[in-house]
């Protein structure tokens, strides 16, 4: 059986401020990144976590984080 993959800073970072209820341009604007980059982030972290969706990675999140 595989471990999990951990998710770099920056992708816990955009998972939190998502989970916040932030979009991806305002999770930009706080991070100092491009949306794009916040898109990849985001992408990255929903293959770690095996989810498709928003939802469901804010629900994930938080689960884990308490």
């Amino acid at each position: 059986m595989t471990e999990p993959e951990l998710l770099s800073p920056r992708e816990g970072q955009a998972i939190e401020l998502l989970s916040l209820g932030h979009s991806n341009k305002e999770i930009a604007q706080r991070l100092c990144l491009s949306e794009n980059t916040v898109k990849f982030h985001l992408k990255n972290a929903y293959r770690k976590l095996v989810i498709r969706r928003r939802v469901q990675a804010a629900r994930v999140w938080r689960a884990q984080v308490g």
